[in-house]
């Protein structure tokens, strides 16, 4: 059941011009979000003053129930809470949706981002964000350069690495800082 919901929650965004949740390679448009975005500037000081990641959850609480039990099974644990004050800096992206009046698509929505300045940050894929996603729920795991490390979809793929979320992006930051 949830990987036909994943299916057809991606049939929304035929119209959408990738197909898995890909990074913008233009390290300048990084450099503007950092410059359009105080928080992610913020976030950006922080991970470099304690060499972490960032990670940045997004989610649709008030339409995404698959986003809901995400958060519940995986944001909302103790262990993940203690790790995002202490291991990793924490943003939760939240979305809403409208219909896409732009889009010659009957079923194309666009994600209005809370926070607002978020969406200089993150996007849907195809709109120019230097970090795009599919849809929520997604965790986006940033090194403090701004390159992105990892792009983890959904609940399937959260508990595919078989060990609590937080771990995880540990495994992965340690992988990357022992690849430098």
């Amino acid at each position: 059941m949830h990987c036909f919901s994943i299916l057809a929650f991606g049939a929304l965004f035929a119209a959408q011009p990738c197909l898995q949740a890909v990074p913008a390679s233009d390290s300048d448009k990084i450099a503007q979000a950092t410059a359009d975005s105080p928080t992610f500037a913020a976030m950006q000081k922080k991970a470099r003053t304690n060499n972490c990641p960032i990670v940045i959850y997004i989610t649709g609480s008030s339409w995404c129930p698959h986003c809901n039990t995400f958060t519940k099974e995986f944001i909302d644990t103790p262990g993940f809470q203690k790790a995002s004050k202490s291991d990793f800096v924490f943003w939760k992206v939240d979305t809403k949706i409208t219909k896409d009046t732009t889009s010659d698509h009957p079923n194309a929505i666009t994600f209005i981002m809370v926070p607002e300045e978020a969406k200089t940050v993150v996007g849907p894929c195809g709109r120019g964000a230097p970090y795009e996603f599919l849809g929520p729920p997604t965790i986006m795991i940033i090194s403090p350069d701004g390159k992105l490390l990892r792009i983890i979809l959904g609940k399937g793929e959260a508990s595919s690495f078989g060990k609590p979320l937080e771990a995880a992006v540990m495994d992965i930051w340690t992988q990357h800082k022992n690849k430098d």
